[in-house]
């Protein structure tokens, strides 16, 4: 008996509607990838602290990164004024008086002219945008 032959009668498959989002958010989910994160402050080879951070990779696609997104947090510093942030289309240091300092090189190469950056008091927390070139 061949089981095939029936085939051509069934009713073509549908998904449910669950079905359809999950498959949809299969094929939008590496759009923003988590690169780095510290979930612990830690102490580098100084002596400062290296603060609690994440970075970001925000892409149009696989081979095509759109910006790059980092988050600090930054227990005690009250204003964006004690905050010393330089960025080059490689990399990003940080450092806050003797406090703390971070130094961190960006997966891709970005355009430092155009970068966003907030800070929370509130929260403590920094917050970054930086275009890819």
């Amino acid at each position: 008996m061949n089981s095939h032959a029936d085939d051509s009668k069934l009713p073509p498959l549908k998904l449910s509607s669950a079905e359809t989002q999950q498959k949809s958010a299969a094929k939008s989910a590496k759009l923003i990838e988590e690169l780095a994160s510290e979930a612990a402050a830690s102490v580098d080879s100084t002596g400062l602290i290296v603060p609690e951070h994440s970075v970001r990779l925000k892409e149009a696609d696989s081979r095509h990164p759109v910006r790059v997104g980092v988050k600090v947090t930054l227990p005690g510093v009250k204003s964006v004024g004690e905050v010393d942030l330089e960025i080059s289309k490689d990399d990003l240091q940080l450092r806050v008086g003797r406090r703390y300092r971070l130094t961190l090189q960006f997966p891709a190469a970005v355009s430092e002219d155009h970068t966003k950056a907030n800070f929370n008091p509130r929260t403590t927390v920094l917050s970054i945008t930086i275009p890819c070139m």
